[in-house]
């Protein structure tokens, strides 16, 4: 005797404010053991890293400054060195030995433990004349460390504690009315249809409260009116028998597939061009769509004949099928034919849809061409901005050189001011390629924040304005101060203000006039409030024939190796993507004005 045991997965039927309470206390808790991990560590990290640059500064100073004692074998002068390490906090000992290893001067000793210990060596003009060790306490930085970890500890617990009340408090406010209409609905389920749940607020809770009411006002109103319809049905059905010769002769005439199916997924008629499916119209009588096609296709098709059915509408499927010849695309049209059966129109989209692939790759690479041509025209300002700071850094380091070879005696201001410069500057050059490299990764991203669009207007100029003056053209700007903030992502709309200054870029340079190569780059706060940007250029114009035509997709009046038509059209996408409002302005013979205007961020609630 065979016992069959079935395992149903375990469901965790658990009211709302628990799943609620254990999901945020599981958040809390990690929020809590990342603050209680992480920060102690990363201070711990810094602290170490601060007291072995602090140690190696010294010593390497030191080194440097026994350079004369060593090279005259001066030991008093070395000790009075030495002496002066001294007051350096959390030095414990300091050893100076010669060349041959033995002792020259020193202080201290190192046989307390936990101590950070490193070697410099003394070296003059390539010669090593000795070197200088040293030891570092570490007890501050345990101490600050501990403290951290103690005061992590705090923070985390009364955060999750804080946390975990707050959230059983709105849970219980949320959950209250829910089981309001849980009751209702449970009355209702018994029959009684005159039940209402009776939730007054405003909220989600009370909006769903009324949507629920209406719903089973709903179902009392079809409930009385499904005896009138059972007349009208019986009616239905003989007109449906009546015209049923000539509905067959239709599908007769038709190319595409037909099929005439039950509630049930019986095929009860097929017609058609049978080269597409592997039976033919007489071996699929009489089978079930769970016969002829994928679990999952018969699926979605089994639902789309319930659903017309009940709502008596046509309903459109599209479905992948797997032959040997590999997948082909179908849409399939369903229509009620009678109380328990339909009508399934299938046509073979698969050309349809491959063509549809296509367009969509070639848009894609053209969007892609356009913003890499964008990248190529913005390497002359990047050239510019990276060559500027690249001068400074090779005249310092040239000119640090040249002192230490000649022996200057230079202060140690003078050195770390020259030091603070180089780092300024490669600073300087970080930032121009991590701009360039943020807005090759975020340009077309839909991320928000809140943003100025003086930075954007900023950085645009930046990247063109060496590339306009090589082509003899200048790029102004005015920035308003008293622009308002708005929602966007700023990499993308830089890319959008750069498109547009391109634009502009070549309108001015088809006129072959000096007096006329000026581009305006402006923004400004309007009357009402918005942000504005705007590009003015002194160019052709825009015929007004083809103005409505600029900023559909591959529209260009430019020649084929100088745009895709897909720039404008981008750009309009990208702007309005964010809320802008973009308007064109533009006379022939004139120049053009193309400007975007955008809400402020709305300002948070006191």
């Amino acid at each position: 005797m065979e016992i069959a045991v079935t395992l149903s997965p375990i469901r965790w039927n658990l009211p709302v404010r628990v799943k609620l309470i254990v999901l945020v206390g599981f958040l809390l808790a990690a929020i809590s053991g990342f603050i209680y991990f992480y920060f102690p560590a990363r201070l711990e990290h810094q602290a170490r890293q601060h007291l072995e640059d602090k140690a190696s500064s010294i010593v390497g100073m030191t080194a440097y400054t026994l350079v004369p004692a060593m090279l005259f074998d001066d030991s008093r002068t070395a000790a009075e060195v030495i002496q002066g390490a001294r007051v350096v906090p959390d030095l414990v000992y300091l050893r100076v030995f010669t060349d041959t290893g033995e002792p020259f001067a020193n202080f201290g000793s190192n046989d307390e433990p936990n101590l950070h210990q490193l070697v410099v060596p003394v070296r003059h003009q390539g010669r090593t004349l000795g070197r200088v060790e040293a030891g570092f306490a570490v007890t501050s930085v345990t101490e600050s460390v501990e403290r951290s970890r103690r005061a992590a500890a705090g923070i985390s617990l009364l955060v999750f504690f804080v946390g975990c009340g707050l959230v059983y408090a709105i849970g219980s406010l949320v959950t209250a009315p829910l089981r309001e209409i849980v009751a209702a609905a449970l009355r209702i389920d018994s029959g009684d249809l005159t039940q209402r749940a009776q939730v007054r607020s405003g909220d989600e809770v009370g909006r769903l409260a009324t949507t629920f009411n209406d719903m089973v006002d709903s179902v009392e109103e079809r409930t009385e009116r499904l005896h009138l319809e059972i007349t009208e049905r019986h009616r239905v059905e003989s007109a449906l028998r009546e015209s049923e010769n000539a509905k067959r002769a239709l599908l007769n005439a038709i190319p595409d597939y037909m099929l005439r199916v039950d509630t049930q997924g019986t095929l009860l008629e097929a017609r058609g061009a049978q080269s597409d499916f592997e039976l033919t119209p007489r071996e699929l009588l009489q089978k079930k769509l769970t016969d002829v096609l994928p679990r999952s296709a018969s699926k979605i098709a089994m639902a789309a004949i319930h659903r017309v059915l009940t709502e008596r509408q046509m309903v459109t499927v599209e479905m992948r099928l797997p032959f040997d010849r590999g997948l082909r695309h179908y849409e399939t049209r369903i229509v009620p034919v009678a109380n328990d059966q339909v009508l399934a129109i299938v046509r073979n989209i698969t050309d349809q849809k491959l063509a549809e692939r296509r367009l969509a790759e070639q848009q894609t690479l053209s969007m892609r061409s356009d913003r890499l041509r964008s990248l190529g025209e913005m390497a002359a300002g990047i050239a510019h901005e990276l060559n500027q700071p690249l001068v400074g850094v090779r005249g310092l380091a040239e000119h640090t050189l040249i002192a230490m070879e000649r022996g200057w005696d230079e202060t140690e201001e003078t050195q770390r001011g020259r030091l603070n410069e180089i780092v300024k500057q490669t600073d300087r050059m970080s930032h121009t390629i991590e701009h360039v490299r943020m807005f090759a990764r975020e340009a077309g991203n839909a991320r928000e924040e809140d943003i100025s669009l003086n930075n954007v207007a900023k950085a645009a100029s930046d990247l063109l304005g060496t590339q306009f003056s090589s082509h003899g053209l200048v790029l102004q700007t005015e920035l308003d101060d008293d622009l308002p903030l708005i929602r966007g992502n700023e990499f993308s709309l830089e890319e959008a203000v750069l498109n547009l200054l391109t634009n502009a870029r070549d309108a001015v340079s088809s006129t072959q006039d000096p007096d006329r190569a000026t581009i305006m780059l402006r923004t400004l706060r309007t009357r009402s409030g918005q942000a504005r940007v705007e590009v003015v250029d002194k160019g052709c114009g825009i015929p007004p024939d083809i103005l409505d035509q600029i900023w559909q997709p591959f529209f260009t009046t430019k020649d084929p190796d100088k745009g895709t038509g897909l720039g404008l059209a981008i750009t309009r996408t990208i702007l309005e993507q964010f809320g802008g409002f973009v308007q064109v302005d533009s006379a022939v013979g004139e120049g053009t004005c193309i400007s975007a205007e955008f809400s402020p961020v709305a300002p948070e609630p006191a």
